[in-house]
C-alpha cells in the first residue's frame, strides 16, 4: 500500500493482477495483456525474463533462427551463445512427431557449450510424460514456468 496522494502512470503492481485505488476504492485490472496469443505471450515473458529462467543463457539473444540437419530443419524460438531455447505449453503435445523433430533438430546442431532447452509453461499443468520423455531422449533440459497473468493474451 502506498499511503497518501500522489500522481501515477503506467503503474504496475508487483503482486496483484487486480487491484483498489483512490478514496472510492475502485477495483482496477489490468486486461488486454501484452500479446494477442498466448505462444507470443510465453515467448514474450521468457524473454523479459531469460536471466532468471536460465541464469547461465549467455548473450547475443537472437529469436527465430533456423536450424538445419539432414533435410529436417526446425526455427528455434531463442538462441544465445550458451542456449538454444524451444517455448511451449501443453499444446506441444498435439504434434509429437513435431516436437521430437525439433528437438532433434536443436541436439544436432548445438555447439559445445550450448544447451539446449525446452521452456515449458505449466500454467495448470506440470509437463506431460511423453513431452518429457522426449526431452530427455535428446538430452534437452526442461524449465518450467508459470505465465503471469499481466501476459495472458487479450480475450475480446
Amino acid at each position: 500500500m502506498v499511503p497518501g496522494t500522489q500522481v501515477m502512470y503506467n503503474l504496475e503492481v508487483a503482486q496483484d493482477h487486480t487491484f483498489t485505488v483512490g478514496v472510492g476504492e475502485w477495483v482496477v485490472h489490468n486486461s488486454g495483456g501484452l500479446c494477442s496469443n498466448l505462444g507470443d505471450a510465453r515467448e514474450q515473458y521468457v524473454q523479459d525474463n531469460i536471466s532468471s529462467l536460465i541464469p547461465d543463457a549467455g548473450d547475443n539473444l537472437r529469436s527465430q533462427v533456423k536450424f538445419s540437419v539432414k533435410g529436417a530443419s526446425a526455427t528455434a524460438d531463442f538462441v544465445t551463445d550458451n542456449a538454444i531455447i524451444e517455448v511451449g505449453g501443453y499444446d506441444k503435445v498435439n504434434d509429437l512427431v513435431r516436437f521430437g523433430k525439433q528437438m532433434s533438430v536443436y541436439a544436432k546442431s548445438a555447439k559445445p557449450g550450448q544447451t539446449v532447452y525446452f521452456l515449458y509453461d505449466a500454467t495448470g499443468d506440470p509437463i506431460p510424460a511423453a513431452l518429457q520423455q522426449i526431452a530427455n531422449r535428446w538430452g534437452v533440459t526442461v524449465v518450467e514456468f508459470n505465465l503471469p497473468v499481466s501476459y495472458w493474451p487479450a480475450t475480446p
